[in-house]
């Protein structure tokens, strides 16, 4: 057999290989780079779960979110699954810590047929941005109260009628969705998880969407020394 003829055997036999190891490190490459974007995803999640946290103790929908997001932002993403979450939790002296837990696995089948599967297991804790309310929850200064950011110059407690008869503004919840229905004036059935809605805490029976025309004013909570550095007073019905 002739060098040039002993070359082109050679290349017959390594060339396959080379372009299987090409593929196969193309795919690693591509496993990693999801696996990186379920972990930002994860966390943008979160830093949005800590700020609402500072003035929401409802349950939130964490988990569902980094789930959807996961499965439509990472197309390498087979299968994404939170198996763990712990919402406002202390560990270690350390209070108001979310965690969440997810199991991602990556499998696809190749060029050549190669299929190959990847797990990877994540665990990602912050803690929510609810420092500041903290100290302020020192005596009566702290005490929950609550406002009308829209109008109003008064803060109220929570068993004020003037609260009764109006909206609060929360978040979308799987509870929350199976409460109420939505509004057809402002299409809040567009609405995701996790989203800004106005509902009727005592009664009524749909959710909308801040800006709503059917809403004329809403409320929410806050500390009372924070009411009234913004210049609330006591409502005169309840005391605040």
């Amino acid at each position: 057999m002739s060098k040039r003829g002993g070359y082109i055997v050679e290349a017959a036999i390594v060339m396959p290989i080379f372009i299987i190891a090409m593929v196969m490190v193309i795919r690693i490459i591509m496993i990693i780079g999801d696996a990186e974007n379920n972990i930002f995803i994860t966390a943008d999640e979160m830093r949005l779960e800590a700020v609402k946290a500072a003035f929401s103790d409802e349950g939130p929908s964490l988990p569902l979110r980094v789930m959807s997001r996961g499965l439509k932002e990472s197309p390498e993403t087979n299968r994404l699954i939170v198996d763990q979450y712990k919402y406002k939790y202390s560990d270690n002296g350390i209070d108001d810590l979310i965690k969440v837990s997810y199991m991602a696995k990556y499998q696809k089948t190749a060029a050549f047929g190669i299929s190959g599967k990847s797990i990877f297991d994540q665990d990602i804790v912050c803690r929510a941005f609810t420092g500041t309310l903290h100290k302020v929850k020192t005596g009566n200064g702290g005490d929950t109260v609550y406002i009308f950011p829209e109008r109003g110059e008064k803060y109220h407690d929570e068993n004020c009628t003037f609260l009764a008869s109006n909206y609060r503004l929360t978040y979308l919840t799987a509870e929350n969705k199976k409460k109420y229905h939505p509004c057809p004036l402002c299409d809040s059935d567009k609405a995701e998880p996790g989203d800004q809605v106005l509902i009727f805490p005592e009664y009524g029976s749909a959710y909308h969407l801040p800006g709503c025309k059917s809403v004329k004013k809403y409320y929410v909570s806050t500390t009372r020394d924070d009411a009234e550095s913004r210049g609330y007073g006591r409502c005169s019905k309840c005391g605040g």
